[in-house]
């Protein structure tokens, strides 16, 4: 170990590296995620990331191939922990709100891993993995695999850009103060021009929570179905010629 001297001309140990051999890539990642939940996805860099691991940077390019490979990395380790509980025995809808629920529950525990979904296109084996896990059980109850694959993304897009509109309003803040900036830029204007507005104020403080969220989630679950079970569209003969 070398020494390097301190402000006071006394010497300081250098701080000593890991040993060869004891990391693993499931630890980069975990260590990756780690940071970007404290600190969010802008703090997450290789030389950060090495320090944090007693590693050196070259290192860890051994376990990853470039930054852009450990974000995918951190976002599909994120995604791995959705549980969604109707996949045996539920019925259709039972498991599109559960995987949204589920979604929602990882995103806001792991607030910078929406940013990395909305900013770049996260494709790798556990993608793969947990689309398979939803397609079976969406086929099984009628679902053609590509209307499947559809249902669980537009699930997945409204469940990302949700948590994407509600961290800054009701968690990085207090769910009160979004409320009550509700009331208060309301109480600068003139009430009786705004009658609808001003019956709905009371819910206009609630549209970044949990309730808004499912009222949405609900909304949005109810327009699927799988096209086994969907009524035939209506026949009206052949288009005429005009």
């Amino acid at each position: 170990m070398t020494a390097k001297r301190g402000g006071d001309g006394g010497r300081v140990p250098a701080r000593a590296r890991r040993p060869r051999g004891s990391l693993s890539r499931e630890a980069v990642v975990a260590a990756a995620l780690a940071l970007v939940d404290e600190e969010g996805v802008g703090a997450l860099s290789m030389p950060r990331l090495a320090r944090r691991l007693d590693a050196g940077v070259m290192t860890l390019y051994g376990y990853v191939r470039s930054k852009q490979e450990l974000l995918d990395a951190v976002a599909m380790r994120a995604i791995a922990e959705v549980r969604v509980g109707a996949l045996d025995g539920g019925d259709w809808r039972a498991i599109l709100l559960g995987w949204g629920r589920g979604m929602r529950e990882v995103l806001l525990a792991h607030p910078g891993v929406a940013g990395i979904l909305a900013g770049r296109s996260v494709i790798g084996a556990g993608i793969f993995r947990g689309l398979e896990t939803l397609l079976g059980p969406l086929g099984r109850e009628g679902f053609a695999a590509a209307e499947a694959a559809r249902a669980v993304y537009a699930v997945l897009i409204y469940t990302l850009g949700f948590v994407i509109w509600e961290t800054p309003r009701s968690r990085a803040q207090p769910e009160e103060d979004y409320a009550a900036q509700w009331r208060e830029g309301f109480a600068r204007l003139p009430a009786e021009q705004f009658p609808g507005v001003a019956a709905a104020l009371p819910m206009l403080g609630t549209l970044a929570s949990a309730e808004q969220f499912e009222f949405g989630l609900r909304a949005l679950v109810a327009g699927l179905r799988p096209s086994a079970s969907a009524p035939p569209a209506p026949d009206d003969g052949p288009p005429r010629s005009t």
